[in-house]
């Protein structure tokens, strides 16, 4: 026994015969070991225990558990646990498992990924909201802190024109972002309507762009009418009536295009009106409401270079709708100095209308009580709206001057106009609508120089006007009108000076220009009528010219344009005014036409019909309520006296019928 040695827990012959047999089977001893190792152990173990309970229970178990152990599946001999079945599955099924791991992990660094690129999204959808959120903040900022800092600062245009430009950019990315956003969306065309104003506001100073300023308008009202159609909010509807209020006064004031500003207008007021039926009390829709009456009631016949429908008792029932609402809230704010010069602005364009119905008697006390309130506003304050009304209250108070005759005393408010301006345009030079209103102001002081006598002085403002018009290169409706009413009154001037050339030269082009807007647009009355106030002129040259069958077809033409508006219970005082100079020259031509007859026939109906004539213009002048010497559009009037002298000529009483008494 002491020669058999045993190592590691086997007999040296022991350990022979395993590495015997494993040679010729497994090929090492150690792979036979390891193979003998575990299930084979643990059955050798059950079969050979001493106690019977624990053994196997027949020779049957003990062989199936064999085979068990050689199919791979687990023994009874071995403690089952989840690690030894999980281990036998995996021992029978290599390729599957295999091929199952594989798959899983691929799907785990699918998943994986797909976790990260979810959290990267996230990320870049947080930087991208965070930085809508910075752009939409900006934009804001821009046009309603640091512009508002600035405006009305001297020289602050170049800033506020690059800020403008600025907010613009921001603006058109944020709308192709966030098309369904509604807050988004009101903000956005609340913006844009501001852009507008700062652009080309109709009331107030500008940047003079005024195709910048249409097409920010168009943009405001395109996402307000989209969004009253979905929303049921006041709030919208009130918007929509406001950018159509403004589309209205932009329309009319630069682009001169009545018939659009009307339609337009209307929208406004009857939108304006539903809301308030709804809300009388709520004070924001009565001032929509007021602004949209006070809007319509300014194309209908606000004075401008820029011309009106003509129609002054439909703009007096507009403009006093929106005095009430507005005197009302002024009532219940008396602190609020904006109020107060609206109220004051409103009631300036009631003058107005009165006086373009002829009732100057009540036209005075309210520019009057207008032009005081401007003066203690801009005491209290050197807003530039406040300066800018005070600065329209001169110029109204010099026109009811001018036309009454009283030229010099227009002359001194005129000049306080130009003061005015030129402090404003010293200020902030590069202001384009400044520059136009100098020059407008040059114009009607120059217009007030030559009436008074002071004809050279006057020539010389009117050609300053048209060369800083020419500098300040504006292709609007306004600076044109303005342009064309300059050259229209230096055209009298120039008459007065017996430069009968100069002033034809200056007429024709003031013709061709009024011809043009009243074929394109035929409800500018005001501009068609000026019209017909020219051809008038011309006529009259001609007849000096003896070119007579040219003035009769100037006069023809004339008579077309204002016969329509000069008739019925409501007549345009300017067409009345027109109509009396265009019969009287009729006269002129066909007694200048009997005096050139040889034939006795001819001579006496020409003189016939020259006297029906004068007779005609005497009935139109009879019917103006208080006649001025100055036409409402500042031409010279008809002077009574030399109808009367003409009427008398005839042998025809002053008011008499059509009924003629020749020589």
């Amino acid at each position: 026994m002491s020669s058999e040695r045993k190592d590691g827990g086997a007999t040296v012959g022991e350990r022979r015969a395993l590495e015997t047999l494993s040679s010729l089977s497994e090929g090492s001893a150690a792979k036979l070991r390891r193979r003998l190792s575990g299930d084979l152990d643990d059955i050798v173990m059950m079969s050979l225990r001493k106690e019977p309970q624990r053994r196997y229970a027949s020779v049957e178990q003990f062989a199936e558990d064999i085979r068990r152990h050689l199919e791979g599946l687990p023994v009874i001999a071995r403690r089952d646990s989840w690690r030894y079945r999980a281990g036998k599955f995996v021992v029978r099924h290599k390729l599957g498992v295999a091929a199952s791991a594989l798959v899983l992990l691929a799907v785990a660094g699918g998943v994986g990924a797909t976790i990260r690129e979810a959290r990267i999204a996230d990320a870049h959808q947080r930087r991208s909201e965070q930085r809508f959120n910075d752009v939409r903040k900006l934009a804001n900022s821009l046009m309603y802190e640091i512009h508002d800092s600035i405006d009305g600062l001297p020289g602050s245009t170049p800033a506020r024109k690059l800020i403008v430009q600025r907010s613009i950019e921001y603006l058109d990315g944020l709308s192709r972002e966030a098309a369904g956003d509604v807050s988004l969306q009101r903000e956005l065309a609340d913006a844009y309507e501001r852009i507008g104003l700062v652009q080309g506001d109709p009331n107030g100073t500008n940047l003079g762009d005024i195709d910048g300023a249409r097409d920010s308008f168009a943009k405001a009202l395109s996402i307000r009418e989209k969004l009253s159609t979905t929303s049921a909010q006041s709030a919208d509807m009130l918007a929509v009536a406001a950018s159509y209020r403004e589309m209205c006064a932009f329309k009319a004031r630069y682009l001169a295009n009545i018939g659009s500003a009307l339609q337009d207008c209307g929208e406004a007021v009857t939108r304006a009106e539903e809301l308030y039926k709804a809300q009388p009390t709520s004070p924001s829709v009565q001032a929509e409401l007021a602004r949209a009456y006070d809007a319509t009631g300014t194309v209908y016949g606000q004075g401008s270079t820029s011309g009106n429908a003509g129609d002054f008792y439909a703009a007096l029932e507009n403009h006093r709708k929106a005095l009430d609402l507005v005197t009302a809230l002024a009532a219940a704010r008396p602190q609020d100095l904006d109020l107060s010069n609206w109220q004051g602005k409103v009631s300036l364009s009631t003058a107005d209308d009165l006086f373009e119905i002829g009732e100057v008697s009540k036209a005075v006390p309210l520019y009057a009580q207008a032009t005081g309130t401007f003066e203690s506003l801009t005491k209290q304050s050197n807003k530039i709206s406040y300066v800018d009304s005070l600065d329209l209250a001169y110029q109204r108070m010099g026109d009811m001057l001018l036309v009454a005759g009283h030229f010099e005393q227009a002359i001194t408010y005129y000049r306080k106009t130009m003061d005015v301006c030129t402090q404003l345009v010293a200020a902030d030079p590069k202001s384009m609508a400044y520059r136009t209103s100098l020059a407008a102001s040059r114009t009607t002081y120059a217009n007030a120089l030559w009436r008074a006598g002071h004809v050279a002085e006057g020539i010389a403002f009117f050609k300053r006007g048209l060369a800083e018009l020419a500098e300040s290169r504006q292709q609007d409706a306004r600076a044109e009108g303005l342009d064309t009413l300059t050259r229209l009154w230096m055209a009298g001037a120039l008459e007065k000076q017996h430069d009968i050339g100069a002033a034809l030269h200056n007429y024709s082009l003031v013709r061709d220009y009024y011809a043009g807007i009243c074929q394109s647009d035929p409800k500018n009355v005001e501009d068609c009528l000026s019209l017909a106030g020219t051809l008038d002129r011309i006529g009259s040259i001609h007849i000096q010219q003896g070119l007579l069958d040219a003035a009769l077809a100037e006069y023809n033409k004339a008579l077309e344009i204002t016969e329509p508006p000069s008739v019925g219970a409501r007549p345009n005082l300017e067409a009345l005014y027109t109509v009396v100079n265009v019969y009287f020259g009729l006269g002129k031509v066909y007694a200048s036409m009997s005096r050139e007859s040889a034939a006795r026939e001819k001579k006496t109906e020409l003189r016939n019909r020259s006297c029906s004539w004068f007779q005609k213009s005497y009935a139109a002048y009879r019917r103006i309520p208080e006649w001025i010497p100055i036409t409402p559009n500042e031409f010279d009037s008809r002077d009574p006296t030399e109808i009367e002298k003409q009427l008398a000529s005839c042998h025809l009483p002053r008011a008499g019928t059509n009924d003629l008494v020749t020589q």
